[in-house]
C-alpha cells in the first residue's frame, strides 16, 4: 500500500510539475535551454541511494572490470584510460569519470576485437549523474547520465567542413530493451546550443537508429526547403537482445558528412561496409545550427522510464577502430595506425 501511494505522489508530481529553463553559456557539450525538471532530480537522488547499498561490497573498476568478462566470455586485463581517436584530440566531457574504469582500454582479449589487439569499454550508471555549472544531467531528459569524450577544439565541422569517420560499436549490456523512450547515444555532433543536435548515433528500442536533424527538401521548382516536419531517425540495423540486454555483435560506423547550409552537402552512414544512409543536400540551416562538435562514448537518456533500477546501472557499450580523417584516404591512413 505504501508503495502505491507514493508512486501515485510521483505520477502526480510529474503531471504538475513545470519544467524550466536553465541558461547555460560556454558549457562543454551541453545543451543550452535545456529543459529540468526537480522531480527527476528527487528521484534521481533516490536511485544513487539504492544503488549505494546495491554496490556497497564491489569497487567500481572491479564491477566494470567483471562486465567486460561477462561479455568477453573470459578474464581480461582492465585499464582505465581515456579512448585515443587517431586524427582529433579529445577531452573528458561533463565530468565523465575515468579513473574508476569508466572507459577502459580492454588487452587479452584480442580475439574479440574488431580491430587489432584491444578495444575500450565505455560504462554508465544512473547513480553517477553529475550535475555542472546549474545544469544536471540527472533532471534532464527523465533522467540521464553519461561517459562521454568531446573534441579539443570547439568545431569540428563548421560551414563548408568535410570530415570522414569511423568506429565500431557493441552494445554489451543494459543498452537493448524494448523501451522506445530510453536512448543510448555512442556518437553525436554537437552545436552546443539548442535541443536539436545536426546528428546523432543511438541505440533505442533494440535498433541502432541515426538522427539527422537540419535536412532540406528540393520543392517542384527546384529550390531547398527546410524540412522542419520530417522523421529525422533512421533504423540502421536491427538487433536481439541476450539475456544480459545486449550483444557480442560488432558493428562498424563509417561517416563522410559535409556541414553546410548550401546545396552540397552530404551525409552517407556505412553500416557493416554497406551504405546505409544518403543524403545530398544543405545538412545546416544557414544562421542555424552551420557549426558541431564530436562526441564519442556513452551518453544515456530516460533512465528513469526503466522499472528495473539494475538495468539503470552498469549500461556498457565496447569501442573500437576509431579514426577521422579529412576525406576517405585520410581517414585510412588514421584508421591503419590502430594496432
Amino acid at each position: 500500500m505504501i508503495n502505491i501511494l507514493r508512486i501515485s505522489i510521483i505520477l502526480i508530481l510529474l503531471s504538475l510539475t513545470q519544467l524550466y529553463a536553465i541558461n547555460i553559456n560556454d558549457i562543454a557539450g551541453i545543451t543550452k535551454h535545456a529543459p529540468q525538471s526537480e522531480i527527476y532530480g528527487m528521484m534521481s537522488n533516490e536511485h544513487k541511494k539504492w544503488a549505494k547499498e546495491f554496490h556497497n561490497e564491489i569497487s567500481d573498476i572491479d564491477r566494470y572490470r567483471n562486465n567486460v568478462r561477462e561479455i568477453v566470455g573470459h578474464d581480461i586485463k582492465f585499464e582505465p584510460k581515456q579512448i585515443k581517436i587517431n586524427g582529433i584530440n579529445m577531452r573528458i566531457s561533463m565530468r565523465s569519470e575515468i579513473k574508476n574504469g569508466g572507459m577502459a582500454e580492454i588487452l587479452n582479449a584480442s580475439e574479440f576485437a574488431y580491430k587489432g589487439n584491444t578495444f575500450y569499454s565505455v560504462t554508465v550508471d544512473h547513480s553517477k549523474c553529475k550535475s555542472k555549472e546549474n545544469f544536471s544531467d540527472c533532471m534532464q531528459d527523465s533522467g540521464s547520465s553519461r561517459v562521454e569524450l568531446i573534441a579539443e577544439k570547439d568545431w569540428t565541422w563548421k560551414e563548408g567542413t568535410e570530415k570522414w569517420l569511423n568506429y565500431a560499436v557493441m552494445p554489451g549490456k543494459n543498452i537493448l530493451f524494448n523501451n522506445r523512450s530510453r536512448r543510448f547515444t555512442v556518437g553525436q555532433c554537437h552545436p552546443m546550443q539548442g535541443e536539436m543536435i545536426n546528428w546523432m548515433i543511438k541505440f533505442k528500442n533494440k535498433n541502432l537508429i541515426l538522427r539527422h536533424n537540419f535536412r532540406s527538401h528540393q520543392n517542384d521548382d527546384g529550390k531547398w526547403e527546410q524540412s522542419k516536419y520530417y522523421n529525422s531517425e533512421f533504423t540502421l540495423k536491427k538487433f536481439k537482445a541476450n539475456e544480459i540486454n545486449g550483444s557480442s555483435e560488432w558493428t562498424n560506423i563509417k561517416m563522410q558528412f559535409k556541414n553546410t547550409h548550401k546545396e552540397d552537402g552530404i551525409l552517407r552512414v556505412w553500416v557493416d561496409d554497406n551504405l546505409a544512409y544518403e543524403y545530398l543536400g544543405p545538412t545546416s540551416w544557414k544562421g542555424d545550427r552551420d557549426r558541431c562538435t564530436f562526441k564519442l562514448g556513452l551518453y544515456t537518456n530516460a533512465n528513469l522510464k526503466s522499472v528495473n533500477k539494475e538495468g539503470r546501472e552498469n549500461m556498457v557499450v565496447l569501442i573500437d577502430a576509431m579514426a577521422i580523417g579529412k576525406n576517405e584516404e585520410d581517414l585510412l591512413k588514421n584508421l591503419n595506425k590502430d594496432k
